[in-house]
């Protein structure tokens, strides 16, 4: 080999065929010594080839198709060469076999024809016409070999670029965090995003099981979880709307519900709370925009935020309940229309709300799917009352002819609300005959206000002063409130100042009253 290096200096400005096979034999040798282990064939291909160069160097060559064999092999070791990994490259070990084989043919040719009679070539008899076409023949059969080795090369090169490419976009997606578990405190603290669990298992407990199949088993859902977009349910109060979120997130083994509370702010500030605690740590863009915490970010900061988390996560989920219950839905819901024409290739987003005007102007739009949940509630409806009219104290001894009649006017008159099934059959409880059973059918209320209407009108006069209370109470706490504190705050009364006053004579014994 050693005599082959210092050989080749010399041959650079020469292109008879000894230069071509030194060339040919420098290069196979390079190939060799960038192998792990000497392929076998290689091994033997040098061989072969030093054997021919001696053999050729003191031969002149004058035909065409002889000169372009020598470089035809040349090049397909040169291509080779360029590659040093080559049993690196999937499928390329053969191409290594092929390619030994090929010098050992071509090797063969070239001697064949060097060892012709000198007496011929001097009187320029051309080469005859057999060997011309076996020349020819191997001609093409290395032209085939390099093409192949050629696109197995592209194909590795291909995959080495669409590796680097994937790691590119995963480091694009990996969210820098800082991991502080003192700051983490302090920050969640500044962030003062509500807490949405207690509404979820709430919603949970609710859940008939086996109701809401038809979505979980059906294409809507399988959409969601497998790709991203967006969906919105639609469907009047009490037709199980947060029931259904509940449960698809826990289908998805999310286990926190974002629930928007009243403001669009308190939705953002959820929203990074959760998803901020799926990452290993604090994101530093969050760590950025606390600072050290001395003046509460605008809703754009906090918004750029969300959207910086969303983009550095590989997929996320984000299910919406009572997005009607939104008091500021005017910036809510442009913000939710800029979530879906961004198209974020990450993000499975469904939304559940009533159908209020502004809403329905927002998504009935071509590209928008959604389900109206009203018009696929009546399955989940008849599981629903197969569960719970059983569970009547009185049940045992209705007839089979009043079961079915306070089945099939449930039923009907349901209209997809399972809030309005369950205030029916509490009502039912209260019957002692079938005669109060049947009265109770006949004029049951129309719809859920109708049903809230009568609840009320049923309160006696001297309680309605503590039922304002607990209701103002209900419905501007920031947090669900406890039986006991609701009845400790009926000893909170105004004075003839208008100032409140505590007042125990007006406490509760029991709080079950």
């Amino acid at each position: 080999m050693e005599s082959v290096d210092s050989n080749i200096s010399h041959l650079n400005n020469y292109v008879q065929i000894p230069a071509v096979i030194a060339t040919a034999l420098q290069i196979t040798k390079n190939i060799m010594d960038g192998l792990s282990g000497a392929h076998p064939i290689l091994k033997a291909s040098w061989i072969v080839l030093t054997i021919l160069y001696n053999a050729t160097q003191k031969v002149e060559f004058q035909d065409d198709a002889v000169r372009e064999l020598a470089e035809q092999l040349r090049e397909i070791l040169a291509v080779a060469d360029a590659h040093r990994n080559l049993l690196l490259v999937e499928g390329t070990e053969n191409v290594i076999d092929e390619i030994g084989r090929m010098s050992l043919k071509v090797s063969s040719l070239v001697y064949e024809y060097a060892r012709s009679n000198f007496a011929l070539r001097a009187a320029k008899i051309q080469l005859s016409d057999e060997l011309k076409t076996r020349i020819l023949e191997c001609q093409r059969s290395c032209v085939d070999l390099k093409d192949r080795f050629d696109r197995r090369i592209a194909m590795e090169t291909n995959n080495v670029a669409q590796e680097i490419k994937d790691s590119n976009e995963e480091m694009k997606r990996t969210l820098a965090t800082v991991k502080d578990h003192q700051l983490a405190k302090d920050m969640w603290k500044w962030l003062d995003a509500p807490d949405s669990s207690p509404n979820y298992h709430a919603a949970l407990e609710r859940h008939q099981e086996d109701t809401f199949a038809w979505f979980l088993d059906g294409k809507y859902y399988n959409e969601f979880r497998n790709n991203a977009g967006f969906l919105w349910i639609k469907a009047t109060a009490g037709c199980g709307k947060t029931v259904l979120c509940s449960t698809i997130i826990r289908k998805i083994e999310a286990l926190r519900k974002e629930n928007p509370k009243s403001l669009h702010e308190k939705l953002i500030r959820s929203l990074i709370r959760q998803l901020s605690a799926q990452c290993d740590g604090v994101p530093a863009v969050l760590v950025d925009l606390y600072g050290q915490g001395h003046q509460q970010p605008s809703i754009r900061s906090l918004e750029g935020v969300l959207r910086h988390i969303v983009e550095s996560l590989r997929t996320v989920y984000i299910i919406i309940d009572s997005l009607d219950e939104c008091i500021e839905r005017n910036r809510m819901l442009p913000w939710i229309e800029q979530i879906i024409f961004e198209k974020h290739d990450n993000l499975h987003l469904i939304i559940a709300s009533r159908l209020e005007r502004d809403i329905s102007d927002t998504f009935e739009r071509p590209d928008v799917p959604f389900i109206d949940l009203a018009s696929k509630a009546d399955e989940d409806i008849a599981l629903y009352l197969d569960k719970e009219l059983p569970l009547l104290k009185n049940w045992q001894f209705w007839d089979n002819e009043t079961q079915r009649e306070v089945q099939s006017v449930l039923r009907k008159g349901a209209q997809g609300m399972f809030r309005w099934v369950a205030l029916q059959i509490a009502e039912l409880q209260k019957c002692p005959t079938r005669f109060a059973v049947m009265k109770q059918l006949r004029s049951l209320p129309k719809g859920l206000y109708e049903t809230y209407d009568r609840i009320l009108s049923r309160i006696d006069e001297g309680d309605s002063t503590d039922t304002k209370i607990f209701l103002r109470l209900l419905s501007f706490s920031i947090r669900p409130m406890y039986l006991n504190e609701i009845a400790a705050a009926a000893a909170v009364q105004f004075t003839d100042q208008n100032e409140p006053q505590f007042m125990p004579s007006y406490q509760y014994w029991d709080e079950d009253d």
